[in-house]
């Protein structure tokens, strides 16, 4: 009875352990998105002044 006990609760915990680091990864690769996506934009944004820039040296 103890033994069944025992591996039943082990086994719970073992469980919620393994739900919370699923939910932590899923979490951190969603905020490693977003990063990814502001920093594609960012980089879009330089690209185009870079851009703007190179005619205006390439115009003088």
């Amino acid at each position: 009875m103890y033994t069944a006990l025992l591996i039943i609760s082990i086994s719970i915990i073992f469980l919620l352990f393994l739900g919370f680091m699923m939910l932590g990864n899923r979490v951190a690769h969603t905020l490693e998105y977003l990063q990814a996506k502001e920093a594609d934009q960012e980089l879009a944004e330089i690209e185009e002044m870079m851009k703007q820039y190179n005619k205006r040296e390439n115009d003088k």
